[in-house]
C-alpha cells in the first residue's frame, strides 16, 4: 500500500464503490496532473453529471432552481452540458436568519438524506447546536465569515467529510510528487488546525501546532464586525509599545528553529499576513532562522493583509526566502473557499494556480454570466461534484482569469493567475482574517 493510500484510510475508509461511483473514481485518479484535458474533461463529466441527478432527486431547493432554468437529468447528456447546470451563488449559505432557525434553515437546502434531528432536540446557540450535530449526529457543520460578520454554514455528511479530506491528500501529492517518499516529513501549522491542512500530510507525531486555539461562532462574529484602533500587522511587529506581540513572534522562531534542527523536510501552513509578520520580524531583528532548501510553505486564507502597503505573491516569497531561507520555488499558494471543500487551485513554481481538473470543472464569467475567453478576468464559478449534503455548483464573488495551459511548467489542466481579489462591492474574506482575531486575542492579553 503506497503512503496516500495510508494517509486516507488514516482519514476514513475508502467506500466500496471507490471503482465504479463515478465520483470516487474522479476522486481517486491517480496522476490527475499528467492526464491530457480531454481525459480529464470526460472523467469530471461523469461524477458531475451522477452528483447532479442526486442533487435533483434528494434537495428540493436545488431541484426548483433546475425546474425553473427548464433543466432536467435528461439534460445532461455531454461535456458541454455542463455549463447549463444552475450555479448556487455563495451567498446563499449566509441566508440563516438566526440561531432559532438553525436546523430549518439548513434542512431546507441540504440533502434530504441528511440525518437531522427532530425538531426541539437541538437548541441554543450557534456554538451548542453546532457542538451536538457533530457529536451526537455525525453531522459536521464548517462556518467562515468575512468582513460583514455574517456566517456562513456549509454542512458535512460522513461522505462529504471522507471525500474531502481524501481528496486534499490526493491532490497534493499529485501536484507535489517529490513528497511522496518523505515519511518523516515535518507538518507545522501556525494557524489553528481547524483551519490547516497540517494533520493531513504526515503521521500525528510529526504535526506541529504552533498557534492552536478554537474560536466560537460568536467570538468569530465578533472579530469581523469589530472595530480595531490600529494595524494587527503593527501590534504583531511589537510596534506602539506592543510587546507582547513581539513575544508572539519571539516564540515562533524559537519553535520553527528547534523543528529546523531535527534535520527532517517540513512543510509549513500558515495565512499570507502571519508569514510576512513573521519574515518582517526575522530581517529587522537580524534573526537567524534558515530552514533551508528541505522545507517548504503552502499559504492559505485570504490574502487581506492589514499592513502599510499591499503585498504580491512573488514579493511574499521573496521575502521569505531571504528571511526563512525556503526556495521561493516552495512557496506556494492554495486558493478555495470553504463552499467548495477549500481547494479549488494549488500554485506551481511559477505561482499559477493548478485546478485538479479531473473534479473540479472551473468556469469564468462575465456580468451576463457567460463564459469569458482564455485569459481574461470575471467571475469564478466551479462544479465540484464530490460534496454531496448541498450542491456543490457555486457561483462566488471571487475575480479570476484562467488559461487552459500553464505557462511555466508541464503539469496538465487549466490554471488561475496568481491575482485573485473579490469582485467589486463582494466583502473580503478567508479563514486567515479569524486566525487574526485568535491572534490579536493573544496579544492584547
Amino acid at each position: 500500500m503506497g503512503r496516500v493510500d495510508q494517509l486516507c484510510l488514516a482519514q476514513g475508509a475508502f467506500p466500496p464503490d471507490r471503482d465504479s461511483n463515478p465520483i470516487e473514481v474522479a476522486l481517486y485518479t491517480s496522476n490527475p496532473f499528467q492526464l491530457s484535458e480531454a481525459e480529464a474533461e470526460q472523467i469530471r463529466f461523469e461524477a458531475v453529471r451522477h452528483a447532479f441527478a442526486y442533487h435533483f432527486q434528494h434537495n428540493a431547493y436545488y431541484r426548483q432552481l433546475c425546474q425553473t432554468a427548464g433543466l432536467g437529468i435528461e439534460d445532461i447528456r455531454e461535456p458541454t452540458d455542463m455549463a447549463r447546470i444552475p450555479l448556487v451563488p455563495e451567498h446563499t449559505f449566509k441566508a440563516c436568519p438566526g440561531p432559532e432557525q438553525l436546523l430549518p434553515w439548513l434542512a431546507s437546502i441540504n440533502s434530504d438524506e441528511m440525518p437531522w434531528p427532530a425538531p426541539g432536540v437541538v437548541s441554543g446557540s450557534y456554538d451548542e447546536q453546532l457542538a451536538a450535530l457533530r457529536h451526537e449526529h455525525g453531522i459536521l457543520v464548517r462556518t467562515t465569515s468575512g468582513s460583514s460578520g455574517v456566517p456562513s454554514f456549509l454542512s458535512r455528511d460522513e461522505t462529504t467529510r471522507r471525500r474531502s479530506t481524501h481528496w486534499k491528500i490526493v491532490s497534493y501529492f499529485a501536484m507535489y510528487p517529490e513528497l511522496v517518499d518523505y515519511s518523516e516529513l515535518l507538518s507545522v501549522t501556525l494557524w489553528p488546525l481547524d483551519f490547516s491542512w497540517a494533520d493531513l500530510m504526515t503521521g500525528r507525531d510529526h504535526v506541529h501546532a504552533l498557534l492552536d486555539k478554537k474560536l466560537g461562532i460568536a467570538a468569530v462574529v465578533e472579530a469581523m464586525t469589530r472595530q480595531k484602533p490600529s494595524g494587527i500587522i503593527d501590534r504583531l511587529l511589537g510596534r506602539g509599545g506592543q510587546s507582547r506581540g513581539e513575544a508572539l513572534l519571539v516564540s515562533l522562531v524559537e519553535q520553527l528553529g528547534e523543528l529546523a534542527q531535527k534535520g527532517l523536510p517540513g512543510v509549513i501552513w500558515t495565512p499570507p499576513f502571519i508569514l510576512y509578520s513573521l519574515a518582517r520580524y526575522v530581517q529587522e531583528q537580524g534573526l537567524d532562522l534558515s530552514l533551508g532548501p528541505a522545507w517548504r510553505i503552502e499559504l492559505g486564507g485570504g490574502w487581506k493583509l492589514l499592513h502599510e502597503k499591499p503585498i504580491t505573491e512573488p514579493e511574499l516569497r521573496r521575502l521569505a526566502h531571504q528571511a526563512l531561507g525556503v526556495p521561493e520555488g516552495q512557496i506556494h499558494d492554495i486558493f478555495g473557499s470553504t463552499e467548495g471543500l477549500g481547494l479549488s487551485g494549488m500554485s506551481c513554481e511559477g505561482g499559477y494556480k493548478h485546478v485538479p481538473h479531473t473534479v473540479v470543472h472551473p468556469m469564468v464569467l462575465n456580468e451576463q454570466m457567460e463564459p469569458v475567453a482564455n485569459g481574461e478576468w470575471g467571475r469564478f464559478a466551479y462544479l465540484n461534484p464530490l460534496i454531496q449534503s448541498y450542491p456543490g455548483f457555486i457561483l462566488s464573488a471571487d475575480r479570476v482569469r484562467m488559461w487552459s495551459r500553464c505557462p511555466v511548467c508541464d503539469r496538465s489542466g487549466p490554471v488561475l493567475d496568481a491575482e485573485i481579489s473579490r469582485m467589486p462591492g463582494a466583502e473580503e474574506r478567508g479563514c486567515a482574517n479569524i486566525v487574526q482575531h485568535l491572534i490579536d486575542e493573544r496579544i492584547g492579553g
